[in-house]
């Protein structure tokens, strides 16, 4: 009896770091404002995100140039906007675009109103920053990239209550790791022992976090081009940078996992040794 409660506690410790790990990623990091938009921020000085985003301001830039009837030489453009994206100033406005779409998606209120209509990314301000006295353009108040036909159900706040949600979870998985593990050390005799698979159990869980991360890698990878025109290689670039946070994340949880499952499970064989 006391064996197979064990088990089944070994079992929902192991489901409890599984769910726990993704779902304190996603609450820290997308739920929570700040922690996105510092997440962006990073993005933001990343020499491939910049170097994507040069090409993405770009064209915007001389589709805008284009639509007032100015003639601009490509080549100019591309160098004033290429000094905006490799200045200190750059990451801060990358997080301000992100900031106000995680509001738009994760809030029904912008600045104490209502917010309708489409989901747009408004790059004016990173156009502004511009040098104009190199390019000579009037830069709208406004200058929206509608996200593409593929979200056209997603409305404001449509991350609302859902985000809501996974921080309720994450912290009900993490409570349920922790009482199962100890669940787990104060009924089997060898703790050790026990120790030590639970340290096994978290490194099979990174094992199958890895996966899923690459899997999620892919996916989002593959819906850019329909749903993002325009800006295409920035996301791609930013992709790369939030894949990379969370393989930092699956890749401590990997160490916690074999740090425990090592020490535990040779003390528990020196202990056995020296008593026989």
């Amino acid at each position: 009896m006391r064996i197979g409660v064990a088990l089944a506690l070994t079992l929902l410790a192991w489901v409890g770091v599984l769910v726990t790990v993704p779902s304190m990623w996603l609450s820290r990091n997308v739920v929570d404002e700040s922690g996105y938009v510092s997440l962006a921020r990073s993005a933001g000085a990343d020499d491939h995100v910049r170097a994507a985003m040069t090409g993405d301001l770009t064209g915007i830039t001389l589709g805008l140039a284009a639509r007032q009837n100015v003639s601009v030489p490509a080549p100019l453009v591309r160098q004033a906007v290429a000094v905006y994206t490799r200045s200190d100033r750059f990451p801060d406005d990358f997080a301000a675009a992100n900031r106000a779409g995680h509001r738009w998606l994760f809030t029904d209120k912008v600045s104490g109103r209502e917010v309708d209509g489409e989901w747009v990314i408004d790059v004016a301000p990173m156009l502004r920053s511009l040098d104009l006295r190199l390019i000579p353009i009037a830069v709208p108040d406004t200058v929206q990239i509608r996200i593409g036909d593929e979200y056209r159900a997603v409305s404001p706040g449509y991350l609302h209550e859902r985000g809501q949600w996974v921080t309720r979870i994450s912290w009900i998985a993490l409570a349920v790791s922790i009482v199962a593990g100890i669940g787990v050390v104060v009924l089997v005799r060898a703790r050790l022992l026990a120790l030590a698979a639970l340290g096994c159990a978290v490194l099979l869980d990174a094992g199958i976090l890895w996966v899923a991360a690459r899997a999620g890698k892919n996916i989002a990878t593959d819906h850019v081009d329909n749903g993002l025109p325009g800006v295409q290689a920035t996301v791609r670039a930013a992709i790369e940078v939030i894949y990379q946070s969370v393989m930092t994340s699956v890749a401590i949880t990997a160490i916690v996992g074999a740090v425990i499952a090592l020490a535990c499970g040779g003390a528990h064989l020196y202990s056995s040794r020296d008593s026989s």
